[in-house]
């Protein structure tokens, strides 16, 4: 194999690259945003999704923006990538978010490269369940999946740049621009409300400044749902593998509108026969 098609470091390419050190990531606690933007970061404006990403050995790495147009080298199938980046999706699932407000099960996916014994889903537990909930819990579950040992472990190189994939404009819009404005509010919006999901917001910032005390730039990406597959997958997964539908109708029944029951029977009935996050 050519040796400018092994994966690279992303020092090689700084001066591509590393235009956001100077104008996204300028002090430790930057109250800037922390989006990815393909033609910020040199990729081309219509390059396409799957030539900005390259799946290999268990994770997702950031192509280099100077061969995105390049085909995959004929021996690997691999394009020029950086190494030292990582791409996590994720995706969250409320199936019958927007019907009603007594909703206890939604479920979140990560999924981290093809193949990978990190991709998972899982079913959470609220009381009432939303779609928006459940893609800022989706968010949280993957900023933390890389700090864990299993993670880092299957590491060939140290992680520079970790890229959050979602297709939740909710979750980039949030906490790339929305979330500086509503701390300096008092946790209020534009229009003077009482920002919701408040809790879920404070640990998804509090997860990126702990992958960024790593020495990690965290930053998000938003794209199409038909881009987010694999997450997707795994989120429904974690919705229907514990058949969260027939649970949510066992506890119209015996719970009736009570929220609250129905999230303490939920949550003991899964600590008991699996996971979830309260």
């Amino acid at each position: 194999m050519r040796s400018d098609l092994q994966p690279i470091p992303t020092a090689l390419v700084d001066h591509h690259i590393n235009r956001a050190h100077s104008s996204h990531h300028d002090s430790s606690d930057a109250k800037v945003p922390r989006a990815f933007i393909q033609t910020e970061w040199g990729y081309a404006t219509d390059l396409p999704h799957h030539n900005i990403t390259q799946d290999k050995g268990g994770f997702v790495h950031l192509v280099c923006p100077l061969h995105g147009n390049d085909p995959p080298c004929r021996g690997c199938g691999n394009r020029v990538h950086h190494s030292d980046s990582f791409v996590i999706a994720v995706d969250g699932a409320c199936p019958s978010n927007g019907k009603r407000n007594d909703l206890v099960f939604s479920s979140a996916g990560v999924y981290v490269g093809k193949g990978s014994v990190l991709n998972h889903g899982c079913t959470l537990v609220d009381r009432g369940a939303t779609n928006q909930k459940a893609e800022l819990q989706a968010a949280i579950r993957g900023l933390k999946m890389a700090l864990t040992p299993q993670f880092q472990a299957l590491q060939e190189e140290k992680m520079n740049i970790l890229v959050i994939k979602t297709d939740s404009d909710y979750v980039y819009k949030g906490i790339t621009s929305w979330i500086d404005k509503w701390k300096i509010n008092g946790w209020k919006s534009a229009a003077k409300n009482v920002v919701a999901n408040r809790d879920l917001w404070e640990e998804l910032d509090s997860a990126v400044r702990e992958v960024e005390l790593r020495g990690t730039e965290v930053l998000f990406w938003w794209v199409p749902r038909k881009y987010n597959n694999e997450a997707d997958f795994w989120a429904n997964q974690g919705y229907t593998e514990v058949q969260a539908d027939r649970l949510e109708a066992f506890l119209d029944q015996t719970c009736g509108a009570d929220v609250d029951l129905k999230y303490q029977v939920a949550q003991a009935g899964l600590e008991k026969y699996g996971s979830a996050r309260s």
